[in-house]
Order: C-alpha cells, then sequence, then structure tokens
C-alpha cells in the first residue's frame, strides 16, 4: 500500500494575506486577467469568457 501523504505538511499563508471574495457568481471560473482599460475578463472551464467592468459582469459572455 502506497502512503501518499507521508511527510506533506499543511501550507500556511504568509504575514497580511488577505481572502476576500471578489465577484461570486461564477460557474467553474479556471483564470482572470485585466486589460489597459481596467476591465477584468474571467473564463470558465465551458469555455465562456465574460467581461466585468467596474464591478459588474456584463449580461453575455464574449
Amino acid at each position: 500500500m502506497l502512503a501518499f501523504n507521508a511527510g506533506l505538511k499543511a501550507q500556511s499563508l504568509p504575514a497580511n494575506f488577505a481572502d476576500a471574495l471578489v465577484l461570486g457568481g461564477w460557474t467553474e471560473p479556471v483564470g482572470a486577467t485585466w486589460d489597459a482599460n481596467g476591465r477584468l475578463y474571467v473564463w470558465e472551464k465551458r469555455g465562456q469568457v465574460w467581461i466585468v467592468e467596474n464591478g459588474v459582469r456584463l449580461p453575455n459572455p464574449c
């Protein structure tokens, strides 16, 4: 029997690390990036790309 967890240690977060929800409502987000104009692009596992402007997700994917 293999013991995959042997010797594994829990990860700890750096000091002053903050975990905060920025925008919810995604199905399966896999990545995000910002453009030079400050728009956020979020892509989901099923292949849809969404644009977020001023904190609001546009109603239709790209």
